[in-house]
């Protein structure tokens, strides 16, 4: 005998189910509109202008998040903060200054992007300005000095030298960031990190290694508005220039950073005891997504530095004398220059994609990327250290306690200053 009761259930979701299917698949496929009323399209700005910021959003259904974001064009990176708006409803008016307070943002093309979604669908409005930097102009040159118990940071300018810090320790490296013009001091053999205001001249931020990495800091280098820093006992750990947001790159026994070459890219220099006598020398090219490659070294490293975007020149020292090459970070691989007999390397002056300076205890030398070449620039003894200052087209060397200043179009001596300490280390300060 039939069941017409069972018969009935089945039939009734039999004829339901479609339009359950029908009701399940209605989705919202109407993304929010924009207009994106101001800036105008190809306005200019200076720095630390405010833009204004005006746009009408609606949806069909429901705004969900509003960001703004600044491009630069040249290579799509944002710059600046975001910023997100609270939104209820289907309409929005947006009305706002994004003030461009930032005065080491460079000139050039930008763009904003307003992007907004209603949770299912989203979409972006762009509008291009330029931005006109602020003129660069050199507050001095900082010029750190050792003495017998420590050490001395200078401040040169036009009107003469005053002292800026004194410190109780000689740095193992120290870094200048001009964005908010700290002064970052590694101490040798401490595991504390020190950072001096030098408007204000006082520390204003100090931190030791971590209880996971408590060995003493062996490396730092600034790049980008970031201090990347390393511990002898094996971590690369970047602080970024507003002093938050320490981070953790890499674990890696045994590394010391060697020269930061993009965004996200950093050299690191190894060196690993076999056997306890013999060396293994290699430089690898990683970043916080993992290692790109490994080039292996024959003499211990004295510098290494990007000319382009991916090559470098490497100074290695060979006993008495220096041994200079060429490296091609893409294909992982490395081909001998030349070599300078006689004397201890100091460390390489990028100039521009073309030219760069490589510094020895003898001599500053200029290497030529297009042709190849290293000429002597500048015959010294007693050479220490050396800086660039781009503005002027000026080469600085430390020879000594002595300061000289050249032109780098002649090698034309311009001006030298006399310290009471041997100087250690240079840095130039500009207002932006």
């Amino acid at each position: 005998m039939l069941n017409f009761d069972l018969m009935w259930n089945r039939g009734l979701v039999l004829l339901l189910l479609p339009l359950l299917i029908s009701c399940q698949e209605e989705q919202d496929e109407l993304p929010p509109e924009i207009d994106f009323l101001s800036p105008t399209e190809q306005s200019g700005y200076r720095v630390l202008e405010s833009v204004p910021i005006e746009a009408r959003i609606r949806d069909n259904e429901q705004i969900e998040s509003i960001s703004l974001r600044l491009i630069r064009s040249a290579d799509r990176r944002q710059v600046l903060g975001s910023k997100t708006y609270q939104a209820s409803g289907k309409n929005f008016s947006l009305s706002d200054f994004f003030v461009l307070n930032d005065s080491l943002l460079e000139a050039g093309e930008y763009y904003f992007d307003l992007s907004v979604s209603d949770g299912e669908n989203e979409i972006a409005a762009f509008k291009t300005i330029r931005i006109s930097a602020m003129p660069k102009r050199r507050l001095g040159v900082l010029v750190h000095t050792e003495t017998a118990s420590g050490s001395v940071l200078y401040q040169l300018t036009d009107q003469g030298q005053n002292t800026l810090l004194s410190l109780s320790e000689q740095p193992l490296e120290v870094a200048f960031n001009a964005y908010d013009q700290h002064y970052w001091v590694l101490p040798q053999n401490s595991n504390e990190l020190k950072a001096y205001n030098l408007k204000e001249q006082r520390q204003v931020v100090g931190f030791s290694a971590t209880s996971s990495f408590s060995n003493p800091f062996q490396d730092a280098y600034l790049h980008d508005r970031q201090l990347f820093y390393t511990f002898s006992g094996g971590a690369v750990q970047r602080f970024s220039a507003s002093l938050s947001n320490r981070s953790l790159l890499q674990t890696n026994p045994q590394i010391r950073l060697g020269q930061v070459a993009a965004a996200e890219t950093y050299m690191l220099h190894e060196e690993s005891q076999i056997n306890g006598s013999n060396r293994q020398l290699k430089i690898t090219f990683s970043s916080s997504g993992g290692n790109y490659g490994t080039l292996n070294l024959q003499h211990p490293l004295v510098d290494i530095a990007f000319y382009q975007k991916d090559k470098a020149l490497i100074v290695e020292q060979a006993g008495n004398n220096i041994q200079l090459s060429l490296c091609d970070a893409a294909n992982i691989s490395k081909r001998n220059l030349s070599s300078l007999n006689g004397q201890q390397g100091k460390k390489i002056v990028v100039q521009d994609e073309r030219f760069s300076f490589i510094v020895t205890n003898r001599a500053v030398y200029r290497f030529d990327a297009q042709l190849e070449q290293v000429l002597l620039f500048l015959n010294l003894a007693n050479v220490n250290t050396a800086c660039l200052d781009p503005l002027n087209d000026h080469l600085l060397v430390a020879v000594g306690n002595n300061l000289r200043e050249y032109r780098l179009s002649d090698g034309q001596l311009v001006s030298q200053h006399s310290f009471a300490e041997t100087i250690d280390q240079l840095s130039i300060w500009f207002n932006r």
